[in-house]
């Protein structure tokens, strides 16, 4: 009974392997078959035809069209295709060429010359001016679309390169007057006085050596919250400071304008002053005048309900007015604010006329 077990163990046993061997065999074939079947598909794809595209003739074609002396077409419809003039588009090809190797004229291996910058540039320009695909150009440019996407690509960082200036700003001087309330070359002259010679506003490293905060974010921070009057964390998205620190620029940079400019310009007139103002204005054929004042009413919008009445004119809004002199450079020499109901009085020079410097003769001619 035990011999007659085993054998049928060890038939059993024999028969397995038997067909393991025969399913691994016919498994390792077919992976076999079908890893040559792979190598052969990819030996048998076809290779990307060349198209011998006849590239001098599209420059010449393109020359002749726009650029010759005879052009065929004239210069407002280069102007329209193109989006500028020919002198502009000249140059910007000019220096491509000179300075971005992409664009250098050059031969390949059977010294053929290759596309011209005229061709490259072009191609650009049209891909940008009308929206339309890569392979749009290939028929009138004689280039594919691989390298008409080349050219797009080389001619806007070439472009950011040469002509994209760091220090060229991305506004213009008015819009500069409009939100700093005045020059770049006064506000310029204003940040270095305080980097100079106020402690806070000079940069500095942290105690991991990572500088701070700019002179120019932290005086740009002070001039936005005074010139808008908006709150302190209004400037915090732009300049990135918080809500403490652009108050203590505010802070700093009053007491620094006070501390660095007042003796010259928050001052008031001195003799000297008033007899530079009346001789310059008798040279201008205005004797006796010293300046010119004017008014302004302002309106208060929160102005409170009980004060109303008194603060509101003919236009029934609230309003404050704003006294001023002026003189021909510019230089305001009083300022005060005063109800627009109340009894009008002068006082420009009133210290003056107090004695407490020398007065100056004058004939008013209101």
């Amino acid at each position: 009974m035990a011999s007659s077990s085993y054998n049928n163990l060890e038939e059993f046993d024999e028969r397995f392997d038997e067909r393991f061997d025969q399913i691994f065999d016919q498994q390792f074939e077919n992976l076999r078959i079908r890893s040559e079947a792979r190598q052969e598909a990819s030996r048998s794809q076809k290779k990307r035809a060349y198209i011998e595209r006849q590239r001098e003739q599209g420059h010449l074609q393109l020359w002749n069209d726009y650029f010759s002396e005879d052009a065929t077409y004239p210069s407002h419809m280069f102007r329209r295709r193109f989006r500028m003039n020919k002198p502009l588009f000249m140059l910007i090809v000019d220096r491509l060429s000179a300075e971005i190797p992409y664009f250098q004229h050059r031969r390949d291996a059977t010294g053929r010359f290759g596309h011209s910058p005229l061709q490259k540039a072009t191609a650009a320009i049209r891909m940008m001016a009308y929206g339309s695909p890569a392979d749009a150009v290939d028929e009138y440019l004689r280039l594919g679309e691989t390298t008409a996407l080349l050219c797009l690509e080389h001619f806007v960082q070439g472009i950011i390169n040469i002509f994209g200036d760091d220090e060229t700003p991305t506004y213009p001087e008015n819009f500069f007057r409009r939100r700093f309330r005045m020059n770049k070359p006064l506000f310029m002259r204003i940040v270095d006085r305080l980097s100079n010679e106020v402690p806070y506003f000079r940069q500095k490293k942290d105690a991991l050596g990572r500088l701070g905060i700019s002179s120019l974010q932290k005086c740009t921070a002070a001039i936005r919250v005074l010139a808008y009057g908006t709150a302190a964390d209004t400037v915090d998205e732009y300049l990135r400071l918080g809500e403490s620190t652009t108050r203590k620029c505010v802070e700093h940079f009053v007491e620094g304008i006070i501390n660095l400019f007042g003796d010259e310009y928050l001052r008031r007139p001195i003799p000297a002053d008033l007899q530079r103002l009346l001789d310059i204005g008798e040279y201008r054929g205005f004797p006796r005048m010293i300046g010119s004042i004017d008014c302004m009413h302002w309106e208060w919008k929160n102005c409170p309900t009980a004060w109303k009445g008194q603060y509101t004119r003919g236009s029934g809004k609230p309003t404050i007015v704003l006294e001023a002199v002026a003189s021909q450079d510019l230089w305001i020499w009083h300022a005060r604010w005063y109800l627009s109901k109340m009894g009008y009085f002068c006082p420009i020079y009133s210290p003056t006329v107090r004695s407490e410097s020398i007065l100056i003769r004058y004939t008013s001619r209101s």
